[in-house]
């Protein structure tokens, strides 16, 4: 339940206000965060990293799973799945299938009351074309997003640079399509925006010093990026950087498991 006060002999929800507040973490919270994306994104990496072509979705979600409770976190959000389910839908969830091809792992990890959310992908033996092209559109939206993650930008600012780096990408308005993600921190994103809501609250909210963001711009047919980052005065910074894992231009790659190289 949201919390109240009494203001004025009233009754108030003052729940957004305090969100407001909490929105810059102090040296100390960053630091915790900051070890949380490493685990969250070591717990990823590690699973995808030993997948065999042939394993179930839910054996993937296990080792995931084990790995954040060995260091204390959980899944507040774990979703595994591939092959076609990850060309067909955003988040698909764990059924029990087998996975030949590709593979998709997603979490949101929460540890003393903190979240750090990242998407990992892992193929055998190459991406088809189309889930290449659905990958690269979804990473040239998230590089629209994230340049915009400058502080003093607002979060206004910043989603409609979102919905203008899907219409540069060729997917105008596929931002309706699947949650965009936002700021995290307390919750699993702060708060929600869209493009069009001009009007909200946090549509003129600036970008400060030690905010958190975790975007998720995604494009139907397996295109989908996803990693927890700082606003530091002198640009982002990438929490969820294990250092172990391959990169495409900074970012990281497909892990083709055949040859332990970016795909």
């Amino acid at each position: 339940r949201a919390p109240r006060s009494r203001v004025g002999g009233l009754d108030a929800d003052v729940d957004d206000d305090l969100v407001e507040l909490r929105l810059a973490l102090l040296p100390a919270e960053r630091e915790r965060l900051a070890v949380l994306a490493l685990d969250a994104a070591a717990a990823l990496e590690e699973a995808l990293r030993v997948w065999t072509p042939g394993e179930r979705d839910l054996d993937v979600q296990a080792r995931i799973s084990e790995h954040l409770e060995r260091v204390g976190a959980f899944g507040a959000c774990l979703i595994v799945g591939g092959d076609d389910r990850v060309e067909r839908f955003r988040h698909p969830l764990a059924a029990g299938v087998t996975m030949t091809r590709v593979v998709m792992a997603v979490v949101v990890a929460e540890r003393d009351g903190l979240h750090a959310a990242a998407t990992r992908f892992a193929c055998a033996d190459g991406l088809s074309a189309s889930m290449r092209t659905a990958r690269e559109a979804a990473l040239a939206v998230e590089a629209a997003t994230l340049d915009a993650c400058v502080v003093g930008a607002t979060y206004g600012d910043v989603v409609q640079a979102l919905a203008r780096g899907y219409a540069e990408a060729g997917h105008a308005g596929a931002w309706t399509e699947h949650y965009q993600g936002g700021p995290v921190g307390y919750r699993q994103r702060e708060f929600e925006l869209v493009p069009t809501q001009t009007d909200s609250r946090w549509f003129g909210v600036p970008l400060e010093d030690g905010h958190a963001v975790a975007w998720n711009p995604s494009v139907a047919g397996g295109g989908k990026a996803e990693d927890t980052y700082l606003v530091e005065p002198g640009g982002l910074r990438r929490l969820t950087d294990t250092g172990a894992w391959p990169l495409r231009d900074g970012r990281p790659a497909v892990l083709d498991v055949a040859t332990g190289e970016a795909a």
